[in-house]
C-alpha cells in the first residue's frame, strides 16, 4: 500500500514538473498596421522594401491589354496570343515585376463587379504562370467598374472596359 502511495505521488510530481517546465512560454504575435510591410523579395536585382501601398505600376507598350465578353472571366482564343507574347517578354526579362488589374464595365453592382475584374486578373495570372513566369513576380488588383478607359454607357464602350491589363512595376 505503502508503495502505491509513493507511486501516486511520484506521478503526480513528475507530472506537475512536465506542467511547468515541458511547457515553453508561447511566443507573442503583434500585428502593427502602420509600419510598412517588408516582403525581403528580390526585385530588379536588389532587395524589396518598399511597402505594398507605395509601389508603382505602369502601362507599357511591351504588355498588351486583353478583353473579355460581357459577365466573363475566361480568357478568349484571341487573348491567347497576347498572353504568350507577354509572358514571353516577362519570361525575357526575369527582374521585372508586373501587376495584372482586372477591370469591368458599369453593369452590375460593386461587389459583383469587384468579384469578376478579380476572377479575370486571377485567370491571366494563372496563364502567365503556365507559361513559366515565377509566381511570385505577379500581382492582381481588382479595380471592378472603377476605372474606365470610355465612360460612355454603350456597348462599345463598355467592351473596352472589360479588360485586364498587365502594368509594369517601376518602384
Amino acid at each position: 500500500m505503502r508503495l502505491r502511495k509513493s507511486a501516486l505521488v511520484l506521478v503526480f510530481m513528475l507530472s506537475f514538473i512536465i506542467a511547468i517546465t515541458g511547457c515553453g512560454k508561447k511566443k507573442k504575435t503583434t500585428i502593427i498596421i502602420d509600419e510598412p510591410v517588408k516582403t525581403g523579395e528580390k526585385w530588379g536585382g536588389k532587395e524589396d522594401n518598399i511597402a505594398l501601398e507605395d509601389r508603382v505600376y505602369e502601362v507599357t507598350d511591351a504588355l498588351e491589354t486583353i478583353y473579355f465578353g460581357f459577365d466573363k472571366s475566361n480568357i478568349k482564343t484571341a487573348a491567347k496570343d497576347v498572353l504568350e507574347k507577354n509572358a514571353r517578354w516577362l519570361n525575357d526579362n526575369p527582374y521585372e515585376w508586373v501587376r495584372v488589374d482586372g477591370h469591368c464595365d458599369e453593369r452590375g453592382t460593386e461587389e459583383y463587379n469587384i468579384a469578376l475584374g478579380e476572377r479575370r486578373a486571377e485567370g491571366v495570372r494563372k496563364y502567365y504562370v503556365a507559361m513559366g513566369v515565377n509566381n511570385s513576380r505577379i500581382e492582381v488588383l481588382s479595380w471592378g467598374e472603377e476605372k474606365t478607359v470610355d465612360p460612355r454607357h454603350v456597348e462599345a464602350a463598355w467592351s473596352r472596359n472589360r479588360r485586364a491589363e498587365t502594368l509594369l512595376r517601376v518602384r
